[in-house]
């Protein structure tokens, strides 16, 4: 017999991380030649990028992010820098928010977002979507 003397989770959803490059506007000359792109980007933006939800949060700058920070990690101090040298450098969360803030100074636009672990279609986009420059996915955690 098996005894779990840890901590359980019922959670059937994984986070992830999407870093991207600022997408460019289509200019309307290529709409008006393909116009089913609008459309085809508008989906995207909804289902992969849409921070309408309790599960996704979505951040262009390091000001946005850094209060997405604050919100959930303030119980280790009042400041991100006490919070920071509290964890130490080793800690997982400092080592995320240092190449979180990189990437957000850099220009890349960031996206945390919890997917249902039966929604295989979605996972398999934003898996598909790793390019490691333009697009970098880090999941599941």
């Amino acid at each position: 017999m098996k005894i779990i003397s840890d901590f359980i989770t019922n959670s059937s959803s994984s986070s992830y991380v999407i870093m991207y490059k600022k997408i460019p506007e289509i200019r309307q000359e290529i709409l008006d030649e393909y116009p089913f792109l609008k459309t085809f980007m508008v989906i995207i933006e909804k289902y992969v990028f849409d921070n309408d939800d309790e599960y996704t949060s979505t951040f262009s700058t390091l000001e946005e992010y850094n209060i997405y920070f604050m919100e959930n990690y303030s119980y280790y101090g009042e400041t991100i820098e006490e919070i920071l040298e509290y964890l130490g450098d080793d800690d997982i969360i400092v080592k995320m928010h240092n190449k979180y803030s990189k990437k957000l100074k850099e220009g890349y636009s960031m996206v945390i977002r919890d997917i249902d672990d039966h929604d295989t279609t979605m996972i398999d986009i934003i898996e598909k979507m790793h390019d490691g420059e333009n697009f970098i996915v880090e999941g599941k955690w």
